[in-house]
């Protein structure tokens, strides 16, 4: 069974063309009936259609991780201001250890997202360590409140 996405190989030079149109990306022959518009407008066979639909998804999800970084970084500074009941400490602990733990399991992430990578670590690290800020004084008066008690 052969690939039906796989390039063909090209007409020899000074053969008729007949009805075909070389793909703007990868050269092959393509009937126009078959052939496809890239996102610049230029005809493309379906295989390059498919890889062009592959990369703006994995481009999408690249930026999608990144916007989970960032709401970790931007929830726990409203930790800092306005927790109820740790539900920002919280939210903000798990989104940037979700975007950590996603990063970890999908390394092919890493190569697509250039610069936006050390910046996602560096702000899902620091969303969790500012949601932190709040239960670690919260602990602290608790446990100097019991050691006072226990004092006296």
């Amino acid at each position: 069974m052969t690939d039906p996405f796989a390039p063909q190989p090209a007409a020899p030079q000074g053969a008729p063309s007949g009805a075909t149109v070389p793909c703007a990306k990868c050269g092959t022959p393509v009937d126009p009936s078959q052939a496809s518009w890239s996102e610049a407008g230029e005809r493309i066979c379906r295989r390059c259609e498919a890889v062009e639909t592959i990369d703006a998804g994995d481009q999408r999800a690249a930026v999608s991780i990144m916007g989970g970084g960032l709401a970790s970084f931007s929830i726990g500074v409203l930790s800092l201001c306005i927790n109820p009941l740790l539900i920002c400490s919280v939210g903000a602990f798990l989104s940037g250890l979700g975007t950590i733990i996603m990063l970890s399991r999908h390394p092919e992430y890493k190569a697509r997202m250039q610069w936006r990578y050390p910046v996602t670590m560096i702000t899902a690290v620091l969303g969790m360590l500012l949601s932190l800020v709040i239960p670690f004084f919260l602990l602290l008066g608790l446990a100097g409140a019991g050691l006072g008690a226990a004092l006296r």
